[in-house]
């Protein structure tokens, strides 16, 4: 589940398939200016979490594409050239 905060924060709780919770915290920089203490949303256990959900869920877990939702950092992937 995502709650927000005046639709700039998202704050998730979920749950991966053997039960254990674990948090996470959307758009940390607007976090941050909102005075929400980042410390209480650690990335690791999130990053772990997530990627436990979606293997579970029979998805393709992307470290990289959750570290960037949970960070705001872009992705370091670079694109393949597109055909002309």
């Amino acid at each position: 589940m995502v709650s927000f905060l005046d639709s700039d924060v998202g704050f998730i709780e979920a749950l991966t398939p053997d039960g254990n919770s674990w948090e996470g915290l959307l758009n940390r920089g607007m976090a941050k200016s909102y005075e929400i203490p980042l410390e209480h949303f650690p990335i690791e256990p999130a990053v772990a979490g997530a990627l436990t959900w979606s293997a579970a869920a029979g998805l393709t877990p992307d470290e990289e594409a959750i570290r960037q939702t949970l960070t705001g950092r872009p992705c370091s992937r670079k694109s393949s050239p597109q055909p002309s």
